[in-house]
């Protein structure tokens, strides 16, 4: 064998080799690009999700305060000694029927306060503040989408006692019915969650 011929044989392997090491280097950024368009497509769904969850739950705030303004509650349905615990029709301790008191406001407004001793030690829209409202369906209302999205909006609305009708700031007696709302929307895996808060005031009829 002529030392020509063994010198063809090495550039052949070694051609190989360095074709196998391109072929390598090409094969992992090939995988690395799949990977980096997989992120980005769980980003924007998850966007899009976001999106779809935050304006469905909106939406149940607009439709609650509009519920407020239009068919505003009477003074009965805000009174301490007429509201018995675990009517759905007014705003009482338990929150039945996503409607929440848990101050007093016997008789008059005067007499309104927003606590009945020490607040809870949680929100109440707070999933561990002893009240369950987001799980018994008793204690929230639902405003959810006509689409198929399969997303579920739930809220309560809570009373606050009142406000001045002009500042809008609380007082103990007259004025307008304060309240807030809570809406929490969650997609159809549960996994996307998104919740809002607005307060409003009506003049309590």
């Amino acid at each position: 064998m002529s030392m020509n011929s063994v010198l063809v044989k090495k550039q052949k392997g070694a051609v190989l080799v360095l074709c196998l090491i391109i072929l390598l280097v090409i094969t992992l950024l090939g995988a690395t690009a799949m990977q980096g368009s997989g992120l980005e497509l769980k980003m924007i769904k998850g966007f899009s999700d976001r999106q779809q969850v935050f304006q469905a739950t909106e939406t149940a705030l607009r439709v609650a305060e509009n519920r407020l303004m239009t068919t505003p509650f009477t003074s009965s349905d805000l009174s301490s000694a007429t509201c018995a615990s675990g009517s759905a029709s007014c705003f009482e301790d338990t929150c039945t029927g996503g409607l929440c008191f848990l101050g007093d406001n016997t008789s008059t407004t005067a007499n309104c306060v927003i606590y009945t001793g020490t607040p809870p030690a949680m929100p109440i829209w707070h999933d561990g503040g002893g009240f369950a409202v987001w799980d018994n369906a008793s204690f929230h209302l639902e405003q959810n989408p006509t689409d198929s999205s399969g997303i579920t909006v739930k809220y309560i609305i809570e009373f606050q006692c009142f406000v001045d009708a002009g500042s809008d700031t609380v007082i103990s007696g007259g004025g307008h019915a304060f309240y807030r709302i809570t809406a929490l929307g969650a997609n159809a895996s549960g996994l996307t969650e998104v919740m809002l808060q607005s307060t409003l005031s009506t003049p309590a009829l």
